[in-house]
């Protein structure tokens, strides 16, 4: 019976021990499950806020990025009537230089009309003279023959 009082005592002194490192084995694992739900929340939270940070950037670059569009599109806009001023008032000066040629071709042209009708027009009368002078010649031999 001693034994079995000692066998006893070591089996519910072993069970003891055997309850408590259990215990302490479960609240630490208890605390560890808690540290890690609490890392893993902590970390989603992280991963949420850096999303929506990610999220803000992208809306921003995109919001930047249609300013700067615009801005380009309208620069070309600009630039596009610059240049179609520009060509107009090249064909406008083009048009007027064209028309002063024009009118000195056309002047030069008149002139040189005109002179060429006073060169027909002497040309007539050295012809008219010519006849009237060959008219009196023909009428002096005609005397120069009679006589």
């Amino acid at each position: 019976m001693g034994e079995f009082v000692r066998s006893a005592t070591n089996i519910g002194v072993a069970a003891v021990l055997l309850f408590i490192f259990v215990e302490a084995f479960l609240k630490f694992y208890q605390k560890q499950t808690d540290r890690n739900e609490n890392l893993y929340t902590q970390f989603t939270e992280d991963a949420a806020k850096r999303e929506e940070q990610y999220r803000q950037d992208i809306e921003r670059q995109k919001k930047e990025y249609k300013q700067r569009e615009s801005i380009l599109v309208a620069e070309s806009s600009r630039r596009e009537e610059l240049l179609k001023e520009e060509a107009s008032k090249r064909e406008q000066l083009l048009k007027q230089e064209s028309a002063k040629r024009e009118a000195a071709l056309i002047n030069t042209i008149e002139a040189f009309s005109a002179t060429m009708e006073k060169i027909s027009k002497t040309m007539e009368d050295i012809k008219n003279t010519t006849e009237r002078m060959q008219t009196k010649i023909g009428g002096i031999e005609d005397k120069i023959r009679k006589m």
